[in-house]
């Protein structure tokens, strides 16, 4: 397909990829926010997965992990406000 065809996929999946390194980096995961998913993006998905998405460890964001991901993430924050 033409570049401008693939425009809002490739914009979609970075701001995906995007958002995602970003809560990994919130939770306390060591990451570079590149905006790809990366190497380093799916090292640290297989960490965060090995912690607490133990069934799952591929480094693939699948419902599951997403959802656990957002999970703690909301759990964090809520430490953070409480503790403010």
């Amino acid at each position: 397909p033409p570049r401008s065809t693939l425009f809002p996929y490739t914009t979609l999946f970075r701001s995906a990829a995007q958002r995602l390194q970003t809560t990994l980096a919130a939770i306390g995961y060591g990451i570079e926010i590149t905006g790809k998913l990366d190497a380093q993006t799916m090292d640290v998905v297989r960490a965060f997965q090995r912690r607490f998405v133990q069934d799952r460890v591929s480094g693939l964001v699948d419902l599951k992990t997403a959802a656990t991901i957002e999970a703690v993430r909301a759990l964090y924050a809520s430490f953070g406000s409480a503790a403010s």
